[in-house]
């Protein structure tokens, strides 16, 4: 489990998801100075590669309080930093049973948003993230999509329910598989 998650006051922010268009040149100084604005903070971290120091897109806020961690989701999920819009949420507890809950699929209908995506995976278990992939300079869905369950038996079950079949309305059959875990590379 990371020390950060399941912990009272604990907060996941999300730095920016579009691939390559992280915010990369945020230091943990200036991560720990945004959120100290909120409350007093007893650890922070940008989650790093160990190896080249390249942050994955995430990090972690434990407060003192409890209430100055929903006061941060309130004030500062959504802000725009540098040229992303942050995500902050409560962390999710560590475990054995999220891990591997995120889901890969591909063959989206091009007009397809997080709602369409959301509809077709809801009956499956408890959608904690989404997201369809969008071509920054095109503005055009990818055609691929996350899907970040509550857990891996939620995520398990709708692979085995959805993967090679065609929904409504779509043209050809979605492929899913589980999502690489950028926290082994």
């Amino acid at each position: 489990m990371h020390k950060f998650q399941g912990r009272r006051g604990s907060l996941m922010i999300d730095l920016g998801s579009a691939k390559n268009f992280k915010i990369q040149n945020l230091t943990d100084e200036e991560f720990r100075s945004l959120f100290l604005s909120v409350g007093p903070i007893a650890s922070s971290k940008i989650v790093r590669d160990k190896a080249t120091n390249y942050s994955y897109g995430f990090g972690f806020v434990v407060y003192e309080r409890a209430q100055d961690a929903q006061r941060a989701i309130e004030t500062l999920s959504g802000l725009q930093l540098q040229n992303k819009r942050i995500k902050v949420a409560l962390a999710r507890p560590g475990g054995d049973q999220i891990k591997g809950a995120n889901l890969y699929v591909r063959n989206l209908p091009v007009q397809w948003k997080e709602t369409e995506l959301n509809k077709l995976f809801d009956p499956y278990g408890k959608i904690i993230q989404s997201r369809v992939l969008i071509d920054l300079a095109t503005g055009v869905s990818k055609r691929v999509g996350f899907v970040l369950y509550d857990t891996r038996d939620e995520a398990e079950n709708a692979i085995k329910c959805l993967s090679g079949k065609t929904p409504d309305g779509c043209t050809e059959p979605i492929m899913i598989k589980f999502a690489d875990d950028n926290t082994k590379k």
